[in-house]
């Protein structure tokens, strides 16, 4: 029989049924397959389990009375005994209520110590199965904390393996993150079941997986639990299918019921105390997943290639910058010459693009970079090209210092972007020179970075800009 058909046979529930197998006193068959075949003889030792529990009789006495170090007779006697001096204490209780009801004394008349000092007639309850523990806040947080720990993992290879910016990335990426997560954690979730018996979110907030009998999780089982947890729990993250399903697991925690994947595979959840430092370390913790996903994608714009660097080097930190910043299409090649996707070189700056001119060292590293823009009437309206200055600063930046030096340096784009538009002038810091050299005639301030052709006769505009290594 299943326990299915059990709860049936002998009007026990499941959890029950479950109590009495891990406290040693039902011991079914297991199928291959893990699951319990209940026999008839399983059967009428649970009714027997039931009749004396009915009766009062302990469960250490029946477990005596299964091993045979107890005779049923003298049980039942030492019960009965039991039971007489509670019908007394319960007859005595009934007196009581029937004398202080005919006498009509109300609440504040009332003389307890009249009636104090008899025998107490107080049954215990018998409850044998366990209450399910209610906690539905720590286990939505503890879930919570684990779903974006494996979110966090996949942002760590986006931004860093890939190099992409979540920053601009479409909407659609952040679907595509929640559905890939539901991967990790089928993969990463039965390993810290079976390894450990929880998970970094269950541990913080004191919660345990095991089976009924204590153990923990084969990867099977595990596997399975999981599972049921995306499908029942979380409705395969599906937009509002996933809050309806949340609601449900919510519903069925608050009326006392086990969730399916902990009923229908035969598991517990074991709960610890509940204590303010478990509350601080979960704050604390995902305070720190939120700056390491921060952490991830400021590391994620870090170009390729740090401390001197070769005009190709050079070229390739600059390509990366624009790319990640705007996917602009302007690149360089390996000798600093603006390329077409097709391959094309420019070899002028008639497309609208500044000459690049790259100063080296004797040992061949780059040490200044300098962008010639030209402009006449033909553009009747330019805007003040700082993008391109914060790219090549942000290139030039990674070649004082490493990797590590460049967490300082990332706010070096500021610099340009805050100069005054086409205006000479120089600045300092982060370790480089800048200089800004204007010269413009026949064009109008048109606010906002732009200038404007309005009269006829010739217009003339140039800007260089120079970024250097200090010295």
């Amino acid at each position: 029989m299943t326990i299915s058909e059990m709860e049936v046979a002998t009007g026990l529930d499941r959890a029950t049924i479950r109590f009495y197998e891990k406290q040693g006193l039902l011991c079914p068959r297991r199928l291959e397959n893990g699951y319990r075949d209940y026999s008839d003889e399983d059967r009428q030792t649970l009714l027997r389990i039931k009749l004396l529990r009915e009766l009062g009789v302990g469960l250490e006495e029946i477990r005596a009375l299964q091993q045979g170090t107890a005779a049923l007779p003298e049980t039942l006697a030492a019960r009965l005994e039991a039971l007489e001096l509670e019908f007394a204490a319960t007859v005595q209780a009934r007196d009581t209520c029937r004398a202080i009801r005919d006498t009509g004394v109300s609440y504040q008349a009332l003389d307890a110590e009249q009636y104090l000092g008899r025998p107490s007639w107080t049954m215990p309850p018998v409850h044998d199965a366990p209450p399910i523990p209610y906690c539905p806040w720590r286990r939505y947080l503890a879930r919570t904390f684990d779903w974006t720990l494996y979110e966090l993992l996949l942002i760590a290879v986006l931004t860093l393996g890939f190099h992409v910016n979540l920053t601009r990335s479409s909407p659609w990426l952040s679907v595509g993150i929640s559905f890939l997560a539901l991967g990790v954690m089928l993969l990463a979730e039965p390993l810290f079941l079976v390894r450990f018996g929880t998970t970094p979110g269950k541990a913080i907030f004191g919660l345990r997986v095991e089976r009924q009998d204590g153990g923990r999780l084969t990867y099977a089982d595990a596997m399975s639990r999981t599972w049921d947890v995306i499908a029942l729990g979380l409705g395969y993250n599906i937009p509002f299918y996933n809050l309806y399903r949340l609601f449900r697991s919510y519903k069925a925690h608050t009326e006392g019921e086990e969730q399916p994947w902990d009923l229908e595979n035969d598991f517990c959840l074991q709960v610890k105390p509940g204590a303010w430092w478990r509350n601080a370390v979960f704050v604390a913790a995902a305070a720190a997943q939120l700056a390491l996903g921060v952490l991830c994608n400021l590391a994620a714009a870090f170009p390729p290639h740090f401390g001197p660097l070769t005009t190709a080097e050079f070229a390739e930190n600059y390509n990366f910058v624009a790319s990640f910043y705007r996917n602009s299409p302007d690149m360089l090649d390996g000798s600093g010459q603006w390329v077409r996707e097709d391959g094309a070189i420019y070899l002028d700056n008639g497309s609208g693009l500044p000459a690049v001119t790259l100063e080296t060292g004797a040992d061949g590293a780059v040490e200044a970079v300098t962008l010639d823009w030209q402009y006449d009437e033909t553009d009747w309206l330019i805007s003040w090209p700082a993008d391109k200055m914060q790219y090549a600063a942000l290139a030039l930046a990674a070649s004082d210092g490493g990797w590590w030096d460049y967490w300082g340096k990332r706010s070096v784009a500021d610099i340009p972007a805050a100069a005054p538009p086409f205006e000479s002038g120089s600045r300092s810091g982060h370790g480089l020179d800048f200089t800004w050299e204007v010269d413009q005639a026949g064009f109008e301030d048109a606010g906002s970075g732009y200038l404007c052709y309005l009269e006829d006769g010739s217009a003339s505009c140039t800007v260089r800009f120079t970024v250097r290594l200090g010295t």
